[in-house]
């Protein structure tokens, strides 16, 4: 199933981003910087992404306009879950099995936050976010689920656009900093027997910390490979090279080069980019890939590796070498 992700441009307070930029007006974001996080709605390879360039207001910082923290007569009765971190709004109905579920992300996203610290520099919420917690949303059905979605996102998403999707995140990104308006996660996610939604879980973590850490008063564009691999590098959080078959590393050396996009990123380009990241931990390290992952933040991706006094053409080689 793919995972569907909805970012938003709206008006948000001044927080630090753990890269020491002054604040951020919109004016003073540059052209091409709006143009590449415009273009992130406009790319339905992976599920789709939907950003709204028209600010609607300030962000209420607080809890207390999550979906779900006040259900409307309309909705089933929610619950929650908390941490020092997480709120999860879970099903009422069957509360035993909600309740589990809802502590197994809350301990997923403890695991994960170290593991974030680590690459992505630092994790956001809630001591970032004005005591804001990050909101996850467990939907009981495909129904709620896509209602859940369509209300994080302003009534943007459509029901064909969550059809195929396991997950959702809704963040907004504005004039002054971004901000989660929550994670949601299908039913389906909780299969018996399954870890999906722990995969789903770090993925989006990942998004989320890359995203908040940009500086988007320079001139910034990345590839989509980076970001995306990246998440699905995190989804997984395994130090060890996978083993690459032999059409996956024909389709590497024909298709995947560092200094421009890959092709097919909703599939064998995704796996590809998870491919990279493992093979580059593996081979430089991984203080190596957390400067790497950092500088992404100030560095577009066009110049990235060359400021890290790497050639990209080396660098290929060197990933073909490992994979043969």
């Amino acid at each position: 199933m793919i995972v569907f992700v909805v970012i938003a441009l709206l008006v948000a307070k001044l927080y630090d981003t753990g890269v020491n930029r002054p604040s951020m007006m919109f004016k003073h974001i540059p052209k091409e910087t709006k143009d590449w996080v415009n273009e992130l709605s406009r790319n339905k390879k992976d599920g789709g992404l939907d950003i709204s360039a028209a600010p609607t207001g300030p962000f209420n910082w607080k809890n207390t306009d999550d979906y779900l923290s006040r259900p409307s007569s309309s909705m089933r009765k929610w619950g929650k879950q908390e941490s020092k971190e997480v709120v999860v709004y879970h099903y009422k109905d069957k509360d035993a099995v909600w309740q589990g579920r809802a502590r197994s992300v809350i301990k997923c996203v403890e695991e994960a936050v170290p593991q974030l610290k680590e690459v992505y520099g630092k994790y956001y919420y809630p001591e970032d976010m004005n005591g804001r917690k990050l909101a996850v949303y467990l939907a009981d059905s495909t129904k709620h689920y896509q209602t859940i979605v369509r209300k994080l996102s302003g009534e943007r998403a459509t029901l064909a656009e969550t059809e195929d999707s396991n997950g959702l995140l809704v963040m907004e990104i504005g004039p002054l900093g971004c901000q989660v308006k929550g994670i949601v996660l299908h039913p389906d996610c909780f299969r018996k027997g399954s870890s999906e939604y722990k995969q789903v879980i770090r993925r989006e973590l990942a998004r989320i910390c890359f995203y908040a850490s940009i500086d988007y008063n320079l001139q910034i564009r990345h590839y989509e490979w980076f970001p995306e691999g990246l998440a699905e590098y995190f989804s997984q959080y395994c130090p060890m090279m996978e083993h690459v078959d032999a059409d996956m590393a024909q389709f590497i050396e024909e298709k995947c080069f560092l200094d421009r996009e890959f092709d097919e990123m909703a599939d064998r380009g995704l796996h590809a980019a998870d491919c990279f990241f493992r093979f580059y931990a593996d081979k430089k390290g991984h203080q190596s890939l957390a400067l790497l992952v950092q500088s992404a933040y100030v560095v577009s991706g066009d110049s990235l590796f060359a400021k890290l006094g790497m050639d990209t053409k080396v660098l290929k080689a060197e990933w073909t070498e490992n994979i043969r």
